[in-house]
């Protein structure tokens, strides 16, 4: 567990409606939140106000509860705030805290997350990336990959077979190379800090082009890495 999580909490959203009056969340975006139903526990967080984060893009936001996110495009009918349309971008949460990067000029919402897979008695780190995007003209989530990564270890001191003890990640954009920089810190079993950097190209063909670290407790094993 990192410091990041030990210090997260899930409070009551408010907000103020069309006549400036503060209402709770689940008052106000009932007409939205009404498209989750199938997702029952979902579902419930929400409208018992268990929110975890809210953010704002123009007419979308991002909703987290402790069961798992959504991303909305809405619009207002007769003050009302309504879905902009039926379709649904519930995610369930993955084993460590998502990030995104926000395209302002195409108003996409770039963000990728990843899970630890148990690996075999070698040492290694092992774990699923995701990269998705959110078109907020559109109100649609399009899938860009979810890949396997094995990165093979030799010579590694302090490691069990744990995967590491990693920290949320973080998406950063680069414009001038049209590259996308998805990376996280990882530690051994003593909090011996390393880093994994993932280099992901931009549009139009969205994949992983180079995976790089910076490992102080091992050696990383390239031969017996990969990318699936």
């Amino acid at each position: 567990m990192n410091t990041y999580l030990e210090n997260m909490r899930s409070s009551q959203l408010w907000l103020r409606d069309f006549n400036n009056n503060t209402k709770s969340a689940n008052v106000l975006l009932s007409s939205v939140y009404i498209k989750y139903e199938k997702y029952t526990d979902f579902y419930n967080a929400l409208n018992t106000n268990n929110i975890s984060n809210f953010e704002v893009f123009y007419d979308t936001f991002l909703i987290q509860t402790s069961i798992g996110y959504a991303f909305e495009k809405i619009v207002v009918k007769d003050s009302t705030i309504e879905p902009y349309n039926q379709f649904t971008s519930y995610f369930d949460n993955n084993t460590y805290e998502i990030d995104y990067w926000f395209d302002e000029g195409d108003k996409k919402i770039y963000f990728c997350g990843f899970n630890d897979i148990p690996g075999n008695n070698l040492p290694q780190i092992k774990f699923s990336l995701f990269f998705k995007e959110f078109d907020i003209k559109k109100g649609i989530v399009k899938d860009h990959f979810d890949s396997t990564i094995t990165l093979a270890l030799s010579s590694a001191s302090n490691w069990s077979n744990s995967n590491g003890i990693k920290e949320n990640p973080k998406l950063t954009y680069n414009s001038d190379t049209n590259m996308f920089n998805v990376s996280f810190v990882i530690r051994n079993d003593v909090s011996k800090l390393g880093l994994i950097s993932v280099n992901i190209s931009g549009q139009p063909q969205v994949e992983i082009e180079e995976i790089n670290s910076f490992l102080p407790f091992a050696t990383l094993n390239i031969e017996n890495s990969s990318v699936i």
